[in-house]
């Protein structure tokens, strides 16, 4: 009977870590070159384990929204239905003043393009036209075309079919903008970065740039070959450790077509092929071709956890301060806290106003517009050149 490959104990990024501390001792007196080496090796280190835990979060967030926070979005809709159709059996009644129903029309509007930017329903489309002088799906076409125009000739910006404005809300239109005008701002750096027109130390810089990459690339294969040499699984005749370096080996394949430097360092440790000592005594010339990789490296790391967290941040669902999948989950209990209490005032609201007395005195303290005037438009943030604010939780 086959038996199983023992386990690889160690991460070979761990590996490295753990080494670079051994052959680092407090107190001793590190070049530059070794201080940077040192540090992007923390900082990828870092990235790797925070995308690591971000992936492993994302489907116990799928789970915990499905099970948790959806269900009480679809009881909050539920109610805020039951409520406008309160209103508008008061609407069409006889009891209500032609004032009383002018603010009656207004909070239900109101509620009803909320309840509707989650998404259409004819019969709230209905609903909404049966008391409007402009019908619904007009308006949000006047309010796209407005949005529209005001991108391109505030931002100069033309937005794509997907980015059409009538399926967005003001603070989606508004993250939209933000981040077209990021895009277009970093195309223009790289632009300016690749003119030919250089200065003679721009020109220098791109040169040793060059120089670095091309002894990155040839000190990886290296590492490779030396890797494969020893790693070679078909040499092996003794079963457990043909099964243990076939483990290996298919870590450094994967690492050498992603020029990850670090694994394969890693794996080089592991086999013995380097030890502290030589770790400790690279060359100036072979550090900085590491540390160009590695720093590109970081930097695609980076990129990847950004995009991968990019929704969470752009909800604002962590609030302030980092965003990490606990700042998520304490942001996704703040909101189902929000969820109940607002369904149990819809519903306190529901049973009070089957009183029409109740109905009245509710609508003689309400002033006109006071609705409006809770909510501040996200674009006025991107035209005065302020963040972005949070996502408006609906209600």
């Amino acid at each position: 009977m086959p038996q199983s490959a023992p386990p690889v104990k160690q991460d070979p990024l761990n590996t490295l870590a753990l080494k670079l501390r051994a052959a680092s001792p407090r107190g001793a007196k590190l070049s530059k070159e070794r201080k940077q080496f040192n540090k992007l090796v923390k900082d990828i280190d870092a990235l790797r384990a925070a995308l690591t835990q971000w992936r492993e979060f994302v489907p116990t967030l799928h789970n915990r929204v499905t099970t948790k926070i959806e269900p009480l979005v679809a009881r909050f809709r539920e109610r805020r239905v039951q409520l406008v159709m309160i209103l508008s059996r008061a609407i069409d009644g006889q009891e209500l003043s032609k004032r009383q129903k002018t603010k009656a029309i207004e909070i239900l509007h109101w509620h009803l393009s909320e309840i509707l930017a989650a998404g259409p329903d004819k019969d709230l489309i209905a609903l909404y036209d049966k008391y409007a002088d402009i019908g619904f799906e007009e308006q949000q076409a006047a309010e796209a075309d407005f949005l529209r125009t005001m991108a391109n000739e505030v931002f100069g910006l033309d937005l794509d079919e997907e980015e059409d404005p009538s399926t967005l809300t003001a603070e989606d239109f508004a993250h939209v903008i933000a981040a077209k005008l990021e895009a277009e701002h970093q195309s223009d750096t790289a632009r300016r970065a690749a003119t030919p027109k250089q200065s003679a130390k721009a020109q220098a810089q791109e040169a040793l740039r060059h120089q670095l990459a091309q002894g990155a690339s040839q000190a990886v294969r290296e590492i490779y070959r030396k890797l494969a040499s020893e790693l070679h699984p078909d040499r092996e005749p003794d079963e457990n450790e043909r099964l243990r370096k076939t483990t290996l080996m298919q870590q450094a394949n994967q690492a050498y077509a992603t020029s990850d430097l670090l694994t394969l360092l890693g794996l080089q440790l592991q086999t013995e092929q380097l030890d502290s000592a030589a770790l400790n005594s690279l060359a100036r010339e072979r550090l900085l071709q590491y540390n160009h990789l590695l720093a590109d490296q970081c930097r695609q790391l980076r990129t990847e956890l950004e995009d991968l967290i990019a929704p969470f941040a752009m909800n604002r669902v962590g609030g302030t301060g980092e965003l990490t999948p606990d700042a998520v989950v304490r942001a996704l209990d703040r909101e189902a806290r929000e969820l109940k209490r607002w369904a149990k005032d819809c519903e306190a609201d529901i049973a009070h106003f089957q009183d029409m007395r109740n109905i009245k005195h509710a609508l003689n303290a309400y002033q006109l517009g006071d609705l409006d005037a809770e909510y501040a438009s996200p674009l006025d943030d991107i035209l005065f050149e302020a963040p972005l604010p949070p996502r408006r939780r609906r209600r």
